[in-house]
Protein backbone atom coordinates (compact mmCIF):
# COMPACT_ATOMS: atom_id res chain seq x y z
CA UNK A 1 0.00 0.00 0.00
CA UNK A 2 2.77 2.37 0.58
CA UNK A 3 4.25 2.28 -2.77
CA UNK A 4 1.07 2.53 -4.24
CA UNK A 5 0.79 6.02 -2.66
CA UNK A 6 4.41 7.07 -3.37
CA UNK A 7 4.80 6.18 -7.56
CA UNK A 8 3.64 9.49 -8.51
CA UNK A 9 6.72 10.67 -6.81
CA UNK A 10 8.98 7.83 -8.18
CA UNK A 11 7.71 8.36 -11.49
CA UNK A 12 8.55 12.27 -11.25
CA UNK A 13 11.88 11.49 -9.65
CA UNK A 14 12.69 8.97 -11.99
CA UNK A 15 12.20 11.31 -15.28
CA UNK A 16 14.09 13.60 -13.80
CA UNK A 17 17.44 11.34 -13.56
CA UNK A 18 16.65 10.44 -17.16
CA UNK A 19 16.23 13.78 -18.20
CA UNK A 20 19.67 15.12 -16.23
CA UNK A 21 21.65 11.88 -17.51
CA UNK A 22 21.97 10.61 -13.95
CA UNK A 23 19.81 7.41 -15.28
CA UNK A 24 20.10 5.99 -18.71
CA UNK A 25 16.72 4.81 -20.40
CA UNK A 26 18.61 1.85 -21.26
CA UNK A 27 18.70 1.05 -17.45
CA UNK A 28 15.02 1.86 -17.39
CA UNK A 29 14.17 -0.16 -20.42
CA UNK A 30 15.73 -2.90 -18.51
CA UNK A 31 14.20 -2.76 -15.20
CA UNK A 32 10.75 -2.51 -16.70
CA UNK A 33 12.04 -6.09 -19.16
CA UNK A 34 12.54 -7.94 -16.05
CA UNK A 35 9.64 -7.10 -14.08
CA UNK A 36 7.51 -7.56 -17.12
CA UNK A 37 9.05 -11.15 -17.82
CA UNK A 38 8.24 -12.45 -14.37
CA UNK A 39 4.61 -11.06 -14.53
CA UNK A 40 4.14 -12.48 -17.74
CA UNK A 41 5.94 -15.77 -16.53
CA UNK A 42 3.95 -15.60 -13.47
CA UNK A 43 0.60 -15.22 -15.87
CA UNK A 44 -0.35 -12.06 -14.12
CA UNK A 45 -2.40 -10.58 -16.95
CA UNK A 46 -4.24 -13.60 -17.54
CA UNK A 47 -5.07 -14.77 -14.14
CA UNK A 48 -4.34 -11.53 -11.42
CA UNK A 49 -3.38 -13.33 -7.67
CA UNK A 50 -5.90 -10.83 -6.02
CA UNK A 51 -8.85 -12.63 -4.52
CA UNK A 52 -11.55 -10.39 -4.39
CA UNK A 53 -14.31 -12.33 -2.26
CA UNK A 54 -12.10 -11.11 0.67
CA UNK A 55 -11.68 -7.10 0.10
CA UNK A 56 -14.35 -6.99 3.23
CA UNK A 57 -12.05 -8.00 5.02
CA UNK A 58 -8.81 -6.01 4.14
CA UNK A 59 -8.62 -3.33 7.37
CA UNK A 60 -10.67 -5.18 9.65
CA UNK A 61 -10.81 -4.51 13.32
CA UNK A 62 -9.28 -7.81 13.44
CA UNK A 63 -6.70 -7.25 11.15
CA UNK A 64 -5.53 -3.91 12.62
CA UNK A 65 -5.73 -5.37 16.52
CA UNK A 66 -2.68 -7.92 14.68
CA UNK A 67 -1.25 -5.27 13.08
CA UNK A 68 -0.94 -3.70 16.76
CA UNK A 69 0.87 -6.58 18.21
CA UNK A 70 3.30 -6.82 15.24
CA UNK A 71 4.22 -3.36 15.58
CA UNK A 72 4.49 -3.46 19.53
CA UNK A 73 6.73 -6.72 18.99
CA UNK A 74 8.88 -5.53 16.73
CA UNK A 75 9.52 -1.81 19.04
CA UNK A 76 10.19 -4.46 21.77
CA UNK A 77 12.82 -6.38 20.01
CA UNK A 78 14.33 -2.92 18.98
CA UNK A 79 14.67 -2.41 22.06
CA UNK A 80 15.72 -5.74 23.58
CA UNK A 81 18.53 -5.46 20.79
CA UNK A 82 19.36 -1.82 21.90
CA UNK A 83 19.91 -2.93 25.44
CA UNK A 84 22.34 -6.08 24.47
CA UNK A 85 24.58 -3.72 21.98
Amino acid sequence: MQIARLWPRIITSSSLRVKNKFISMGRIDDAVTRILRVKFTMGLFENPLADYSMVNEVGSQAHREIAREAVRSLVLLKSCLLTVL
